[in-house]
């Protein structure tokens, strides 16, 4: 899926990374990002910084139709 992702043009972000084995493994394979517990952990809300937008919201958002059956 990485290279077929970059041969597409795209930069592939891991998530979840929790090991440094799927670190070293996801480093191998090319992946450009990855997010994870093994580097940082959430963070609670009063301790995100002011500014940053709260909940979208999705009431107004037309759900696109289905491309396959």
């Amino acid at each position: 899926m990485i290279g077929m992702a970059h041969d597409l043009g795209y930069r592939v972000v891991a998530e979840g990374v929790e090991s440094e084995a799927a670190l070293t493994c996801l480093d191998e394979l090319g992946c450009n990002e990855v997010q994870g517990y093994l580097l940082a952990r959430p963070l609670l809300p009063s301790a995100s910084r002011p500014g940053l937008p709260g909940r979208r919201d999705t009431t107004r958002l037309t759900p696109c139709p289905p491309i396959a059956d």
